[in-house]
């Protein structure tokens, strides 16, 4: 049997519908899906490159759904003015096409747009995202961050996720804050 549907959003719908019994099938696999198959077509051949580039970001993130999800939307609700740019029009009004904030509910529709826009530059951008964001989930390999260990532990014991969008967003875009900035908040002798 073939179902046809108009998008990856509407796949992940009649998925959960149909699958009430098996495995279910996430939002980062839909995305992952969509990623690669963009990619197939705008990169013949060079898919099995991008699924190792998708696994290096998993890595970063580790196993655990939620927090993949929580990356997901905390690097869109970050970095929304940027990602939203592209899809915006002179005379369209609304400020952020892709969605005001990213949540559970639309984080499909969001991830497919920004895929179709330009799936390389974006896996590119996420994936080193995704490395940086790591750190906050205490899986830091490199040395040269490991000043930020013990902070960022102890953001993890206060509970601290919630504040995990903007250190993503200041780690993003340490070397643009200005010098003392960087001094007050121990990121001006990390990694550029």
């Amino acid at each position: 049997m073939k179902i046809e549907v108009a998008s990856h959003a509407d796949a992940y719908t009649l998925f959960e519908s149909l699958n009430n019994r098996g495995m279910p099938l996430t939002a980062i696999d839909l995305i992952k899906n969509k990623l690669l198959a963009r990619l197939e077509v705008t990169e013949p051949g060079e898919v099995d490159y991008y699924f190792d580039v998708w696994n290096k970001l998993l890595g970063y993130l580790g196993d655990d759904y939620s927090t993949q999800e929580r990356f997901f939307r905390h690097y869109y609700n970050a970095f929304k003015d940027g990602l939203n740019e592209p899809f915006r029009k002179g005379e369209d009004k609304k400020r952020d096409p892709l969605g005001p904030v990213a949540s559970r509910s639309n984080l499909i529709q969001i991830y497919e747009k920004l895929i179709n826009e330009d799936a390389k530059d974006h896996l590119k951008a996420i994936r080193a995202a995704g490395q940086l964001y790591a750190l906050m989930l205490a899986r830091n390999t490199d040395e040269a961050w490991a000043p930020l260990d013990k902070p960022l532990k102890d953001l993890d014991r206060i509970q601290g996720a919630p504040c995990y969008l903007l250190m993503l967003y200041l780690l993003v875009r340490r070397d643009a804050l200005p010098a003392q900035t960087g001094r007050k908040f121990g990121l001006a002798d990390l990694p550029g």
